[in-house]
């Protein structure tokens, strides 16, 4: 495509669109490294769509300042920097300011990358990275609620509570995320559960992106093994970030610090639905090294009441998928109108002696027919 992006015909200009990196010399190191350390892997992921020209030795203050003041980069401003200068032609360009992260710098390459390849024109192009709508994600002024499905299912759920959260009115905007079928392996290999964290995090880097996210977060809904990876993923990366989460059938530990990460900004509140019945959650704590059984019996750590949860006493692991249920647990909670009503349930009934002695005068009576007809049929039988 990004041959297809002409310059002016006065101007020496390649047919290709470049993104020149500039930063100053005492700048942050770290918003840059991406670029030096693995520029293999920057070329393999621009492609034919970017020419990232990467200079042999960051530039002085003097050259930047010199570089500011000069034609050849027109609008460029000191707190631009680090920054990618990205251009067609000496008309056609813009800057894609870095953040002081490697994985975010790595996002903005991707956004970069997105922008140009489903653009036809350099405007268009420079739109949708800077703020319009993209097609790949249609971005919508509402919250935006991520959907994670849990171990070895198809996530039908997901396709369902897309309905509800339409017919709520309430400004948000699902996008649900799937990581695949995962095996037995893949649970409980501690290098295959290292590499659906992975996989999360560069997920939520293209959403924050590619939806314009900077300055808020998402809201996220997690069952079973996706709540693994959710709450992996804020313990290793305090940048990931979520407005409110909701987990349900939680294969998470008990003991999750839940404290640090409200104190650290990373979640605002946190909904977690469990059940004792909830026979894989348990089994979780015992296969799975950092996992544990908070579907099964809730956290520990409230963090001084952040943490809301809900026990429902005959529900099983996958129990919460219904509409009724979202309708009135989650979708609230997650535009922010309240929390969910306190569960009410019946205590687990005792036990019913007059059924038990029923049944077991029903099983001896039989014993003592089938005794009979033994007894009998030996008896004609000599």
């Amino acid at each position: 495509m990004a041959s297809t992006l002409e310059g002016d015909a006065d101007d020496a200009t390649p047919p290709y669109v470049q993104a020149v990196l500039l930063f100053l010399r005492d700048s942050d190191r770290t918003a840059v490294s991406y670029f030096y350390d693995h520029q293999d892997e920057v070329d393999a992921i621009a492609g034919v769509v970017l020419q990232v020209v990467i200079p042999e030795r960051p530039r002085s203050p003097h050259d930047v300042a010199e570089a500011i003041d000069s034609k050849r980069y027109p609008g460029l401003q000191a707190l631009d920097l680090p920054c990618l200068w990205v251009e067609a032609s000496r008309k056609e360009h813009f800057v894609a300011r870095l953040p002081a992260d490697v994985p975010s710098v790595k996002a903005v390459l991707f956004g970069l990358v997105d922008a140009f390849r489903n653009a036809r024109t350099f405007a268009e192009a420079e739109k949708l990275y800077t703020g319009g709508r993209t097609p790949w994600s249609q971005t919508a002024a509402g919250h935006i609620i991520i959907s994670l499905h849990g171990f070895n299912t198809p996530g039908t759920w997901q396709k369902r509570i897309q309905a509800c959260i339409d017919e709520s009115k309430l400004g948000l905007e699902h996008r649900p995320s799937d990581y695949g079928h995962v095996g037995i392996h893949g649970l409980l290999s501690p290098a295959a559960r290292a590499g659906k964290v992975e996989w999360f995090v560069e997920e939520y880097q293209k959403l924050v992106y590619r939806a314009h996210l900077h300055d808020s977060a998402p809201s996220i809904i997690a069952h079973s093994y996706g709540s693994y990876i959710v709450a992996r993923a804020m313990e290793m990366y305090p940048q990931i970030r979520f407005r409110r989460i909701v987990f349900c059938g939680s294969i998470v530990r008990r003991d999750y610090d839940w404290s640090a990460r409200i104190k650290s900004g990373q979640v605002e509140r946190v909904l977690n639905e469990y059940s004792r019945k909830d026979i894989w959650s348990r089994v979780a704590e015992w296969v799975i090294a950092d996992g544990g059984s908070a579907g099964a019996r809730g956290f520990v750590d409230a963090a001084n009441g952040a943490v809301v949860q809900r026990e429902y006493r005959f529900w099983r692991h996958s129990s919460y998928f219904f509409d009724l249920h979202q309708r009135a647990s989650w979708i609230p909670f997650l535009a922010r109108q309240g929390d969910p009503p306190i569960v009410v349930q019946d205590r687990e009934p005792g036990l019913n002696l007059r059924f038990y002695a029923f049944v077991s005068a029903l099983v001896a009576l039989v014993g003592v027919v089938v005794w009979a007809a033994w007894r009998y049929v030996r008896t004609m039988g000599n």
